[in-house]
């Protein structure tokens, strides 16, 4: 196996492991503390604030940072334009969103998210100002590096939330929980990087890679709608107790996608680049990367969809049971989001803007319309029914078009899928089969403790039994990967 190749296995395993110790501290100590702390309308009233906040971001240095991970040879003038064009652009928007926080408070009604908005307007400046030395460790392959700053920032984000928590702040825990996560990153990612940034500055430079860059913000920005517009009508037309309810439900949603999905796709973007003119390798490691994900998520989702009421009575406690039917619902919208985040990335490394930008389009049309559908009903549990509807709509012709971009057979695709999701099919019976056979008064904690090992051993048993070859060349597959002849480096 090649340097690069052992660099990006491990860097795979570096940023799974961040992210999944990441995940144990925010799922496991941090939100069920918060959780018994703070009321749902608290949690509702910093998504408002963060919805918008992260709407600004979107545009914090058009996409340049991207464009720097793919660039053939990035210079001094290059890297130093990027570093100054972002922290203008900081400035800029952190000001912006500072005036037009009294607007976000008057469009929802609530006064008290005016003083909230101004706070978390710093967090679009941190946001900017670290974006190109972590572009610098992404491309230089730093992945170790980049885990323990996430790791690092992570932890003291929440210990900063919980000691705030404790000492009665109320939403202002979880202001000071974003602002601390940021700032960390910031001055960790500053110190630890070694892009050649100067006092030089060259409009030309950033010129050259706005082609790209531009496209990609483009639909990065069509994306965010559709991914926070859910956020900004179940605040504005259901309450913040809703938007509580249906934030918690959406975490839980994305722990997939951010712990395993973005993890592979972040370690991958960088060789995928390079590695763009040999379709034939970058079907293969697209086809092994899918389906290694299927094959952890599908059974995590599953089971959580099943066992969704007691997890959250022993996650959250009985005051946020409400979340549960939404866990049930939208936990297979991750599964998809998970596979879609290497096909994003997979787009992206080709250089291909233009088409993410057509398809981040029809999904914001696609699931604008479920929300708004769902709004208007007035439900939340049908609007995350439409949400779930409407990327199963978005997945196939997607999908279909991924395929045929890489000259792939659509069957051979479904042929990764099928030992992950038989497995995660078989599994599902057994535990709803095993819900009616406990005993109705099992506590909650009980029912998981159950559940949850025959799950598993359930499903590894279904890949020994009914699928041993794909696991034995899923094992090999990952062992033997390595880049295309020429590719040693970055």
């Amino acid at each position: 196996m090649s340097h690069t190749a052992r660099t990006v296995v491990r860097g795979i395993g570096f940023n799974t492991g961040a992210n999944l110790l990441k995940t144990f501290v925010q799922f496991v100590i941090v939100i069920p503390i918060l959780a018994r702390l703070l009321t749902p309308d608290e949690f509702g009233l910093a998504g408002m604030a963060v919805a918008f906040i992260m709407f600004f971001s979107q545009f914090s240095d058009f996409g340049i940072s991207t464009a720097l991970v793919r660039h053939e040879a990035p210079g001094r003038a290059l890297w130093s334009s990027a570093f100054w064009t972002n922290l203008g652009l900081g400035l800029l928007l952190t000001g912006l969103a500072f005036l037009c926080a009294p607007l976000i408070a008057s469009f929802f009604d609530r006064p008290s998210l005016t003083p909230i908005v101004k706070v978390l307007s710093l967090v679009i400046l941190l946001h900017c100002t670290f974006l190109i030395p972590m572009a610098w460790l992404q491309r230089e392959l730093k992945f170790k590096t980049i885990a323990v700053i996430d790791v690092t920032s992570v932890l003291l984000s929440a210990a900063a939330a919980i000691t705030a928590a404790i000492m009665g702040l109320g939403v202002w825990a979880l202001v000071l929980q974003q602002l601390s996560l940021f700032a960390a990153k910031v001055v960790a990612s500053l110190f630890c990087h070694r892009a050649d940034i100067a006092l030089v500055y060259s409009p030309r430079e950033i010129v050259s890679v706005l082609s790209f860059s531009l496209r990609l913000t483009a639909s990065e920005f069509i994306g965010f709608i559709h991914r926070n517009i859910d956020n900004i009508l179940i605040g504005k037309f259901l309450g913040a107790a809703a938007l509580g309810f249906y934030g918690r439900a959406f975490t839980i949603m994305l722990v997939p996608v951010h712990a395993l999905g973005t993890s592979a796709a972040f370690a991958l973007y960088p060789v995928m680049a390079q590695s763009q003119a040999d379709r034939r390798h970058l079907s293969m490691l697209y086809l092994k990367t899918c389906m290694a994900l299927t094959s952890l998520v599908a059974p995590m989702m599953t089971g959580l969809a099943i066992v969704a009421q007691p997890f959250v009575a022993v996650w959250l406690g009985p005051d946020w049971l409400p979340v549960a039917p939404l866990i049930t619902l939208l936990v297979f919208a991750g599964l998809i989001q998970t596979l879609q985040t290497m096909t994003f990335t997979l787009w992206k490394a080709l250089g291909r803007a233009d088409v993410l930008l057509h398809w981040s389009v029809i999904q914001t049309v696609v699931f604008t319309s479920a929300f708004v559908l769902g709004v208007w009903l007035g439900d939340i549990e049908l609007l995350a029914a439409a949400y779930l509807v409407g990327t199963l709509l978005i997945f196939g012709p997607f999908q279909w078009l991924t395929c045929r971009q890489l000259d792939l057979p659509l069957r051979a695709f479904a042929a990764a899928l099928t030992p992950g999701l038989t497995g995660a099919v078989l599994m599902g019976g057994l535990l709803l089969a095993m819900q009616y056979i406990l005993p109705e008064a099992m506590t909650d904690a009980g029912r998981l403790a159950c559940l949850i090992p025959l799950g598993m051993a359930l499903y590894g048993l279904s890949w020994a039994v009914l699928f041993p070859t794909a696991l034995r060349e899923l094992r090999d597959d990952i062992r033997q990967l390595r880049p295309p002849a020429g590719i040693t480096g970055l």
